[in-house]
């Protein structure tokens, strides 16, 4: 017979697992990588799994299959089209906890893929390859600084790779080729924008940056669409769990009413770190969107430590103070930074 913490333990703490599926060429690895780290931060317990990939997303792969039914949530990525093989994979899933990402919107041409609104749910664009750069990119050297302040200043708005690397100086074009392989046409785009939105005054292009790095980064991350794709994984996280509870709950309360060691699964349910952590899902419904409400609740899960009764129950409640005290940190940054 499962001990409370036990039960709450099996059913709370494994990482939700999110199949990551999607035909061919689509970056799912590239995906993977700017989530990963950002969901880890967010403290979402996820588990990315990259399925197997396919030409035809609707051929009957036992493999992926199982892969895919292993998994609580469904991360489905496409490109520049929707095939009749999209289609039916995703409405093959009923309804299951599901994304759709459209990945690689910075080449899409102009228009959204034809087909994509009647695809169920909402599509979020991402640019993966901004979003790993901005997680894999170490501080800026003062080279670089130099040179996005140089682009900015004179006006350039990269538009074609081989113009961009032969627009600078014989001195310049290392650097131009170095900043092209990190982020792309789209993400130096980006960046050249952002350092003119923050120029004021004589200050010039980019003075407000002040070379704050983290919060380049933070815009970046913000630009490539990965951190709506985190924000919403992280409420289908929710939602696992909460069926997780639901069904394990259904199961006790079935062999209870049996009258199946009734007494024992009543006092099961009734410890005070159970309670605590499965009211943990079921009521966090929605995100606070401000570092003011992020800050709120985290005290709240502070006090409901501070009254605990045993380490079980003040570690449950610690362990979601903290998430929401580094909620608030990262709402703060966002709220604070140059042209929010």
């Amino acid at each position: 017979m499962l001990q409370g913490e036990e039960l709450s333990d099996r059913l709370l703490t494994p990482p939700v697992r999110v199949a990551v599926c999607g035909r061919i060429g689509v970056g799912r690895s590239t995906l993977i990588g700017a989530l990963a780290p950002r969901l880890a931060a967010a403290g979402v317990a996820a588990e990315l799994v990259e399925t197997p990939a396919t030409n035809d997303p609707a051929t009957n792969d036992p493999v992926g299959a199982r892969a895919v039914d292993d998994c609580e949530v469904v991360l489905y990525v496409l490109t520049d089209r929707v095939l009749d093989s999209d289609r039916r994979w995703l409405s093959g899933l009923g309804d299951r906890l599901s994304l759709v990402v459209l990945n690689k919107a910075d080449t899409l041409p102009a228009g959204l893929p034809a087909g994509l609104s009647a695809l169920p749910g909402p599509v979020l664009p991402t640019v993966a390859g901004l979003g790993r750069a901005s997680v894999d990119a170490a501080a800026l050297s003062p080279e670089d600084r130099a040179l996005l302040h140089a682009i900015a200043e004179a006006g350039e708005m990269p538009v074609d790779a081989q113009h961009f690397v032969s627009a600078g100086s014989e001195q310049e074009q290392a650097g131009r080729r170095s900043l092209l392989e990190r982020w792309d046409l789209y993400g130096i785009g980006c960046v050249v924008s952002a350092l003119r939105s923050w120029g004021s005054g004589s200050g010039g292009a980019g003075s407000a940056w002040a070379g704050d790095d983290a919060a380049l980064f933070a815009r970046m991350s913000q630009w490539s669409g990965v951190d709506a794709v985190v924000s919403r994984l992280a409420v289908l996280a929710d939602r696992a769990r909460s069926l997780r509870v639901d069904r394990q709950l259904r199961e006790l309360d079935a062999e209870a009413a049996t009258g199946t060691r009734r007494d024992a699964i009543e006092r099961l349910l009734a410890t005070e770190a159970a309670g605590l952590r499965v009211a943990t899902v079921l009521d966090r419904r929605h995100e606070p969107r401000t570092s003011g409400a992020a800050v709120e609740i985290a005290g709240r899960w502070r006090e409901r430590a501070h009254a605990a009764t045993d380490t079980s129950a003040w570690r449950a409640a610690m362990d979601q103070h903290r998430r929401y005290a580094a909620l608030a940190v990262r709402l703060r940054a966002r709220e604070t930074a140059p042209g929010a």
